[in-house]
C-alpha cells in the first residue's frame, strides 16, 4: 500500500518498470545459519521441486525458481503451476520439465518412484510468448537441478535486460 492506503501494483511505471517483491509470510533472515531448514517455505505455486520433495538444505536457488515463475506470469499473464497441494504441484512441474534427472531428487523424503514417468512434454508450449532471450533466461531460472540454476547476479547480467 502507498502512504494513502491504496494498493500499489507489483509492477509499476511503464517508463521505468519496477518489480516489487511481496508476500514474505514464509520468509526467514538470509544471514541466519541453520544446519537444516523446513520445507514449508515459499508460496506453493512458486515452490521449487527440491523443496516440494522435502529437501532441508537449500540456498538462494530456491528464490531463482520463484522469480522464474513470476517472470512467466509477467510475460504470459498466466500462473505457471496451479497445484492444490504439494504432490499436485510437483506433478505439474514434472509434466512440464520432466523428472528424468532422478539423481537430483532421489533420496529426498517425498521422492516417489512414479515421478520418473514424467518426461516434460509441456515445456515447448509454455515458451511461445517469449522472445529468444526471454526463453533462454526463463529456462536457466527453471533448471531442475538447483546447482545449475542461474544466479541472481547472472540474471541481472543476462542479455534479456539489455
Amino acid at each position: 500500500m502507498d502512504k494513502y492506503g491504496r494498493l500499489t501494483p507489483l509492477v509499476s511505471d511503464e517508463n521505468r518498470p519496477v518489480l516489487k517483491i511481496a508476500d514474505f509470510g514464509l520468509a526467514r533472515g538470509a544471514g541466519i545459519q541453520v544446519r537444516s531448514y523446513s520445507h514449508w517455505v515459499v508460496t506453493l505455486w512458486y515452490r521449487c521441486p527440491e523443496v516440494l520433495l522435502g529437501c532441508k538444505k537449500y540456498n538462494y536457488s530456491i528464490d531463482i525458481w520463484s522469480v522464474g515463475c513470476i517472470f512467466y506470469e509477467l510475460v504470459t499473464n498466466k500462473i505457471l503451476f496451479l497445484g492444490q497441494n504439494e504432490k499436485e504441484q510437483i506433478i505439474q512441474i514434472f509434466q512440464t520439465f520432466g523428472a528424468s534427472n532422478e539423481n537430483v531428487f532421489k533420496g529426498l523424503p517425498l521422492w516417489e518412484k512414479e515421478f520418473i514417468n514424467y518426461f516434460g512434454s509441456k515445456s515447448p508450449e509454455l515458451l511461445s510468448e517469449f522472445d529468444e532471450t526471454g526463453r533462454d533466461l526463463f529456462l536457466k531460472m527453471m533448471k531442475m537441478d538447483p546447482e545449475q540454476r542461474i544466479s541472481a547476479k547472472e540474471c541481472l547480467e543476462h542479455p534479456y535486460f539489455k
